[in-house]
Parts: C-alpha cells; sequence; structure tokens
C-alpha cells in the first residue's frame, strides 16, 4: 500500500487514495490534488481515534482500508466500513454520523 493521498473535486468531501496508479484514475475523473506539496509528502492522517468507539487497532483496521480521514470515513459506504472486523451495521451509522459532526466548524 502506498502513502495516502487526498484528492479533491469541486465541494465534495476529500476522498483519500493509495499510491499514484489508484489517483490517476480518479484525476482522470475530475478530481485534483489537495495540493501538490501534499501529493508528493503524503498526507497526514486525522485521529480517528477521537472517534467514540475507534480504538488504536479499529483506527489501524480502518487505514488497512484506506480510511485516514475523517472525510473518507464519513464518505464510505455502510457495505464497506461492515466488512472491517469490528464493525456491524450500527456502528458503521454511528461512525459515518460522528466523523461527519468532526468535519463541520
Amino acid at each position: 500500500m502506498g502513502q495516502p493521498i487526498v484528492l479533491k473535486k469541486d465541494d465534495k468531501p476529500d476522498m483519500v487514495v493509495y499510491g499514484y496508479s489508484q489517483a490517476a484514475v480518479f484525476v482522470a475523473q475530475g478530481w485534483s490534488f489537495e495540493n501538490e506539496d501534499k501529493r508528493r509528502a503524503g498526507v497526514p492522517a486525522d485521529n480517528l481515534t477521537k472517534i467514540p468507539g475507534v480504538n488504536e487497532a479499529l483506527a489501524e483496521a480502518l487505514a488497512l482500508q484506506g480510511i485516514v480521514r475523517y472525510a473518507a470515513l464519513s464518505n464510505a459506504p455502510i457495505e464497506d466500513l461492515t466488512r472491517v472486523n469490528g464493525i456491524g451495521e450500527k456502528k458503521a451509522v454511528n461512525l459515518k454520523a460522528a466523523a461527519t459532526r468532526l468535519l463541520i466548524p
């Protein structure tokens, strides 16, 4: 797995992908790099353990699925989240809602 790369598109929430080949697919669909310096250096992850119910082990499991930012968790489909060990449908809904609240200033 490559370094996390943050992509933006219009007013949509950020998307995190891993590796430039995966990023290239989305860039071809109109997404752009968050900023050139971050594209080169990688993007630091948000502290997902600030979300109730997310411990270090769960944050690591989410990172393995490419979810390292609040926006990525907020936008993740329920079906994808429930594939992570320890996340059922109800917890997935609660995690998405909590991540969304952290995005609102």
